[in-house]
């Protein structure tokens, strides 16, 4: 019998035939350069010392993370991930191979999670990448080099901690259904439609706390303009 380990390797070596690594690490990006762009276009910068103004930036990005994209990514990972094996009979001659099936399910889904935890770090980095290139590039915002301090960390951690469920249900999905249409529905199906959906489901979904946290303390120092 293959064990867990071997089986988590062919997986990563898998991804090469995909695009699943590329997502996971551009993907982020694109919130993190909309919140930069949001930042300049207004011509104000994050209110407050130097530290917590990172903060609040890194907070603002994550909150749109998990609110706009998470949920859908990890759909459409799973889908990228799972979807090698409904091509060409390819759980057909998986299952020739002495492997048991709750195995090779079980090595899809950290390979899923482990591509979370890429597109969790990738958020991090283009923060601090995006976030620099203003404090250089547009001094009159008067936001300040650094990065972002612990207490994101922190929140990173606990959106990692609350996402192996949802990956779990993602990679069933695509494993029962071959199309990809499918399980980008279900991501479209779950992900937040908004602040009200935010109250209401922040108790109870897998991403509800740890976006509350992050809008909540974003909100409290937004793009707003200095009265004095």
């Amino acid at each position: 019998m293959i064990s867990l380990s071997r089986l988590i390797a062919v997986e990563l070596f898998k991804l090469r035939r995909t695009l699943a690594l590329f997502v996971a690490l551009i993907l982020p990006g694109v919130i993190a350069l909309l919140y930069a762009l949001m930042m300049v276009q207004r011509g104000k910068g994050i209110i407050g010392p130097p530290q917590q103004a990172w903060d609040a930036l890194f907070h603002a990005n994550l909150s749109g993370w998990t609110m706009l994209g998470l949920t859908l990514f990890v759909a459409l990972e799973a889908a990228l991930v799972v979807g090698i094996e409904h091509q060409h009979g390819g759980w057909k001659r998986l299952f020739a191979a002495p492997v048991d099936a709750r195995r090779v399910l079980a090595a899809k889904a950290m390979v899923v999670f482990g591509l979370v935890l890429a597109s969790l770090v990738a958020l991090w980095t283009w923060t601090l990448v995006f976030g620099n290139i203003i404090a250089i590039a547009v001094p009159t915002l008067q936001f300040p080099p650094g990065a972002p301090g612990r207490d994101s960390l922190a929140l990173l951690a606990k959106v990692a901690v609350a996402s192996p469920l949802i990956v779990a249900l993602h990679v069933a999905i695509a494993t029962r259904w071959s199309s990809i249409a499918v399980s980008l529905g279900s991501g479209i199906v779950g992900r937040p439609s908004g602040g009200s959906a935010r109250k209401r489901n922040s108790g109870r979904t897998w991403a509800g706390r740890a976006s509350a946290n992050s809008s909540s303390m974003a909100t409290s120092m937004e793009f707003t303009s200095a009265s004095g």
